[in-house]
């Protein structure tokens, strides 16, 4: 972030959470907002465009061993979390940071400025993309052992020792291997609109 406000570096791959380290180098008071922007990857040929990958930095869990009412409580905590209300609150404060999952943001960008407006933006264009079913899904942050450890072998490819399909082939037998130990965190199935 500081090379890019400094305009030391021309772009910055990351995800969408990093409006949340915007906020140290960007300002509306040192008026260097209009340089900061956020826009996925271009696309290959013959896929659609934008496309966006759909990750995740954390887990919202409910401890089964919580009592019930302890449970249903947090239940409550964490459905409130995944409304437009909490995303767009915590954005006027904390841009960046709580971009929780929501199949629709209803709201004018004209109300907003500075880097909450970029950070909904951003989602904005996301959900657009998602409800269109252009994205991809990385649980990387939740990946088993084996796995992880087989991503790491990216380089290969890029070095040519290995083909995409002979790098994937390995991801995929790793992937394998850890499911059947029982390493691997469930992803629950996307909800459709209005269920």
């Amino acid at each position: 972030m500081s090379l890019l406000e400094s305009n030391d570096a021309p772009f910055f791959f990351g995800p969408s959470l990093v409006f949340q380290f915007a906020t140290s180098f960007y300002s509306e008071e040192d008026g260097n907002l209009d340089n900061l922007g956020f826009f996925p990857l271009p696309s290959r040929a013959g896929l659609p465009s934008p496309i966006f990958l759909l990750g995740t930095t954390a887990s919202l869990s409910i401890n089964a061993y919580s009592p019930p009412e302890v449970q249903d409580a947090v239940g409550e905590i964490i459905d409130r979390m995944m409304t437009q209300e909490f995303l767009v609150g915590m954005t006027e404060g904390w841009p960046g940071y709580w971009g929780v999952p929501i199949s629709a943001l209803d709201i004018n960008l004209a109300d907003f400025s500075g880097l909450s407006h970029g950070f909904l933006s951003a989602i904005q264009d996301a959900i657009a993309a998602v409800n269109a079913g252009n994205f991809g899904y990385s649980p990387s942050t939740f990946f088993p052992p084996a796995t992880q450890t087989a991503f790491f072998d990216i380089d290969s490819v890029w070095l040519g020792k290995l083909t995409v399909e002979e790098f994937l082939a390995n991801v995929q037998t790793a992937y394998e291997e850890d499911k059947a130990a029982g390493l691997v965190a469930p992803v629950p199935p996307p909800v459709a609109k209005g269920g």
